[in-house]
C-alpha cells in the first residue's frame, strides 16, 4: 500500500466515523502495514482481515470496535490504545504490547497470544477463547471472563 493509498483509506475513515457510511469505513483486507505508524488516529470500527501489521504502531489508537480478523500482529504496539469491543480472531499477536490498553469487553478467539504485554490494561469483561498465552506478561491481570 502507498502512503497515498493509506492518507485516501484513513481520510474516508473519519468521513465513516462522522456519517456512518459505511461505504467509506477503512477496510484494510490482505494489506500491508508493517512497520507503519498509525499511532493516535481515530480508526474505530476498520477491518483488518488478513492484514499483515508486524511492528505496526497503533499507541494511543481509537480502535473501538475493530475487527482484526486473521492479521498478523506480531510485535505490534497498541500501548494505551482504545480496543474496546474489538475483536481478534484466529490473529498472530506473539510480543504485542497492550500495556495500559482499553480492552474492555474485546474479544480474543483462537489466537496466539503468547508473550504479549498485557500490563496495566483495563480488561474488564475481556472474553478470551481457547488462546495460546504462553509467557504473556499478565501483571495485575485477572481475567472475568474465560470460556
Amino acid at each position: 500500500m502507498t502512503s497515498e493509498e493509506l492518507k485516501i483509506k484513513l481520510d474516508r475513515h473519519l468521513e465513516f466515523i462522522e456519517t456512518g457510511d459505511n461505504k467509506l469505513r477503512a477496510n484494510f483486507t490482505n494489506d500491508d502495514l508493517c512497520s507503519l505508524d498509525l499511532s493516535y488516529r481515530n480508526l474505530s470500527g476498520a477491518i483488518f482481515r488478513n492484514a499483515k501489521c508486524i511492528n505496526t504502531n497503533f499507541t494511543g489508537c481509537n480502535l473501538s470496535k475493530a475487527e482484526f480478523s486473521s492479521t498478523e500482529l506480531n510485535n505490534a504496539n497498541f500501548e494505551n490504545a482504545n480496543l474496546e469491543k474489538s475483536m481478534f480472531i484466529m490473529s498472530d499477536c506473539m510480543w504485542a504490547v497492550f500495556a495500559g490498553a482499553n480492552l474492555k469487553s474485546a474479544e480474543f478467539n483462537s489466537c496466539d497470544l503468547s508473550y504479549v504485554n498485557l500490563t496495566r490494561s483495563n480488561r474488564h469483561g475481556i472474553v478470551l477463547i481457547h488462546n495460546n498465552m504462553d509467557y504473556a506478561n499478565l501483571i495485575k491481570y485477572s481475567i472475568i471472563k474465560e470460556n
